[in-house]
């Protein structure tokens, strides 16, 4: 006679369908502090997802590695998830920086829930009292939900729980920051400035390609064909922990070859020659990396130091207070004026998606398109008087 639904099927073990639709299995998993049997229940939206759940369970139990994850503390879990999911997987500077959003907001506000008792409500309290009370911006709130969404997705898949509570969240809206670049004739000053600096090369090439800091300092002369003029992006120089270190680009689209202006292969050329007298003048004390931008005993240039030198650059020359990497958004606009069009200049900027470069420089784009229609209105205007 055939089951029943609901019932369990021979050799299944405790099996059953609740009301709402979904299958539950329960197993005895150990004793609880008082000594007496302690029962562990899996989920699925299906017998055959509850069936293979309480099978692993078993033989868990039976090899003595089953973990109770009805109790697991989410700041246990949060711990877990990082290590054994996460580390191997990401850039060293992005571990990091999701184990500092851990350690410094998320587990002192909900590390002391069970992963069973996270509620939408909790995420949602926690994010407004971090953007209203602590003052965090909405790009802070949503890396750190980067991270909870993240944790309970993997929860989710470990039958930890049913369903994730950090997917009904309300985020704030990411603020517009206002862009700010220097046009050419401060472009010009600027480099003037610095014509005379160790770090005039770097300056050059950066307007020349838009190239993250990372991504210039972190640059070796392997990845220059100065005789066929292109630059390759491998590698980009980070700060850890640990110290300084070169790791994979920002993205698999930040890996790229760019082509070079005459202009910028023969400054790298001058600073090879100047950097080579540095070389020969330490001698053996020089430690020499293979870096184009290194500093002066052949050690990666401290990304700090760097930005301290530009600011220090534009107050002497009475430019505006941008970032640094306001002169990457510099090149993009000086690169669209000058009429190279957005998608060479997203495959230079090593943007994922063209919709990115559009998004972030539209006010230039804006302009290119009023040019265009003018062009066609010189091509085509007088038609229309005929």
């Amino acid at each position: 006679m055939a089951n029943k639904p609901g019932r369990r099927a021979s050799g299944e073990g405790s099996i059953s369908q609740k009301k709402d639709g979904r299958w539950v299995a329960s197993l005895i998993t150990g004793l609880s502090e008082k000594g007496k049997p302690k029962r562990s229940y899996f989920y699925g939206k299906n017998r055959k997802e509850v069936a293979d759940k309480l099978k692993k369970a078993q033989t868990q139990v039976d090899t003595n590695t089953y973990r109770d994850k009805d109790n697991t503390s989410f700041a246990a879990w949060l711990n877990l998830w990082l290590e054994e999911y996460k580390k191997p997987a990401l850039r060293q500077t992005t571990y990091e920086g999701y184990r500092l959003q851990v350690s410094a907001h998320i587990s002192p506000n909900l590390g002391h829930l069970r992963v069973t008792q996270i509620k939408t409500e909790h995420i949602q309290k926690f994010y407004n009292e971090k953007r209203l009370g602590g003052g965090l911006s909405p790009k802070s709130i949503r890396h750190m939900h980067c991270v909870i969404r993240g944790s309970l997705e993997q929860a989710k898949k470990e039958g930890m729980i049913f369903i994730n509570p950090a997917e009904s969240v309300s985020l704030p809206m990411l603020e517009q920051q206002e862009m700010k670049t220097l046009d050419v004739e401060q472009v010009s000053t600027l480099l003037d400035e610095v014509r005379e600096s160790r770090f005039f090369a770097a300056y050059y090439l950066e307007l020349s390609t838009g190239l993250r800091r990372g991504e210039l300092l972190g640059l070796r002369w392997k990845d220059l064909d100065l005789k066929e003029g292109t630059l390759s992006v491998n590698k980009s120089l980070s700060r850890v922990k640990d110290g300084l270190i070169l790791q994979e680009p920002k993205t698999p689209r930040s890996r790229r070859k760019i082509k070079l202006p005459d202009s910028a292969v023969k400054v790298l050329k001058k600073h090879s020659a100047i950097q080579a007298q540095e070389r020969l003048g330490l001698g053996a004390a020089y430690q020499d990396q293979g870096l184009v931008f290194a500093n002066e005993v052949g050690d990666p240039t401290c990304p700090r130091a760097f930005t301290r030198h530009f600011e220090r650059a534009l107050k002497s020359a009475g430019l505006p207070r941008v970032r640094f990497h306001d002169l990457r958004h510099s090149f993009a606009t000086m690169a669209l004026e000058g009429g190279i069009n957005i998608k060479t200049v997203q495959e230079m900027l090593g943007h994922t998606s063209i919709s990115i470069t559009g998004d972030i420089y539209s006010h230039v784009t804006g302009k290119m398109k009023d040019a265009a229609a003018q062009k066609i209105e010189g091509i085509l205007g007088r038609c229309s008087e005929k």
